[in-house]
């Protein structure tokens, strides 16, 4: 169903990403990784307005709703989130480029881990929409 979609789905976004990154396809500047930060603290802001909202039984007009607004804006994010994995394949190969310590590669790995998984949230939220179940 819906979860496999999801699965799947994510899965090919990150191998998508991941053959741009090595081909050379999309490299990641210091511009890129600057608008991809900003972007992404742009979602992390709504989302937060979104929550302190929810408390009073309100919430951001069009985010996960049903329409082509919320449609675009799911898309949106999901290219975000998918351009976040791009930072990370960045900071795996810049950790091993400067020697970084052992322990960072840990901490790359939690950072693509938690980016696999908000894609695969917002893939879900999209497919959810899509199929009529939000």
């Amino acid at each position: 169903g819906i979860i496999f979609q999801a699965v799947t789905l994510t899965f090919a976004v990150l191998f998508m990403m991941l053959f741009l990154y090595k081909s050379g396809t999309i490299k990641v500047t210091q511009k890129l990784r600057s608008g991809v930060i900003m972007a992404t603290g742009a979602i992390l802001l709504v989302y937060i307005i979104n929550l302190v909202l929810s408390f009073f039984g309100m919430n951001v007009p069009y985010l996960h709703e049903g329409g082509m607004m919320g449609i675009g804006i799911s898309l949106l994010i999901i290219g975000v989130a998918a351009m976040n994995l791009l930072l990370d394949f960045d900071n795996f190969d810049k950790g091993e480029q400067y020697g970084a310590p052992a322990y960072m590669e840990w901490f790359c790995a939690m950072g693509l881990i938690i980016t696999l998984v908000w894609l695969y949230i917002e893939i879900l939220r999209l497919l959810s929409i899509l199929s009529g179940r939000d």
